[in-house]
């Protein structure tokens, strides 16, 4: 038999720069760090294993609302094996599943990668933006804005509804790309991932190496211990600690004791500007905008959400969010020069047997 299979040229182009400056920067990561390849092999295969798993799931996931969408327009039940059997095939015909590969295989080289560079190499930097950026915030705000907040909405329920809001973040990282992998046009497809290993590579690597600094939550123990500024907002935070466990003090207290220590850790590092929780949680809500205007408005919200809890929870200055929010807009914006080129395929005759 001879199948035939049409590529985007741009997108597998992209696709393949993209992956390329991935691996680059895992290399210049390895090679600047102390650890060794039998330190970062483990670490790849912990995100290598687990990554695929969650991806089944939304897979599953969004096959059944696929599958639910169909049956109301159709009025008729449709099967899940057929459906998702039918989305494989069409993905397979177009382009063989390499633009379901490239996002993915991106993704799982670039997390590791990038704990390395925060915990091993980041750490060296010292903390020597937190004074200003402090004073920023001071200055906007005429106090610490965590500590008002919390003086609007501040309570057990709100500190614990937004402490697991805020923490389920790790849902959108992973289904963003899943999404644009497999159901996204090329272009749109392209977009997100530049941002992706943008807000990564530059926001959350280079720009953090250049303005190293530690957030609100590590400022008295890892940069004034004098300073007071933040003594409320974290008094306040541990008085609701103590009623229920917030994961954010958890995990705080985790990547504390983590600080500078050889043994590499699963999301170990400490930074704070600018944020790559807000950086990605803009990205997610500037591609919902691409599949339905409503979709774009939630999580434009639950952006907000992200930015405006990571003050609350003391992992972030509010100077923190706003120069994300900045840069991935003008870098989002910048890429619709792709929206512009007209698609190219070329075909590929494939034998098979």
């Amino acid at each position: 038999m001879t199948g035939r299979a049409q590529f985007n040229c741009l997108d597998l182009k992209i696709g393949g720069l993209l992956f390329g400056s991935v691996i680059l920067y895992a290399i210049i990561v390895f090679a600047i760090s102390p650890i060794t390849l039998g330190q970062f092999l483990p670490l790849v295969w912990t995100y290598g294993k687990t990554l695929p798993i969650a991806f089944l799931a939304i897979l599953l996931i969004t096959q059944v609302a696929g599958i639910i969408t169909l049956g109301v327009k159709t009025k008729c039940k449709a099967s899940p094996f057929a459906f998702c059997y039918q989305n494989l095939k069409q993905k397979w015909q177009q382009d063989r599943f390499l633009s379901l590969i490239w996002p993915i295989a991106t993704l799982i080289i670039l997390i590791p990668s990038f704990n390395v560079f925060k915990q091993t190499i980041l750490s060296k930097q010292g903390f020597t933006t937190d004074p200003l950026l402090a004073d920023l915030d001071f200055f906007l705000f005429q106090g610490d804005p965590g500590l008002i907040l919390h003086s609007f909405i501040g309570s057990l329920e709100t500190t614990l509804f937004i402490d697991n809001l805020y923490h389920a973040w790790f849902l959108p990282m992973i289904l963003g790309v899943f999404l644009v992998s497999i159901k996204a046009s090329p272009t749109t497809r392209i977009r997100y991932m530049s941002c992706y290993v943008f807000s990564w590579v530059f926001i959350g690597s280079i720009l953090a190496w250049l303005f190293p600094s530690a957030g609100p939550c590590f400022y008295i123990d890892l940069v004034n211990p004098n300073h007071e500024g933040y003594s409320k907002l974290m008094s306040q935070l541990y008085a609701y600690h103590q009623e229920k466990p917030v994961n954010a003090l958890i995990y705080q207290q985790y990547l504390a004791e983590s600080f500078g220590k050889e043994k590499l850790t699963i999301g170990g590092g400490i930074s704070a500007m600018p944020s790559v929780h807000v950086a990605l949680a803009t990205l997610f809500a500037l591609g919902s905008f691409s599949i339905n205007k409503w979709l774009g408005y939630v999580m434009s919200f639950y952006a907000l959400f992200i930015w405006l809890g990571s003050v609350y929870l003391g992992w972030h200055y509010f100077v923190d969010g706003f120069v994300s929010v900045i840069l991935i807009g003008l870098f989002w914006k910048w890429l619709l020069v792709f929206e512009k080129i007209p698609p190219k395929k070329s075909s590929l005759i494939i034998e098979t047997i």
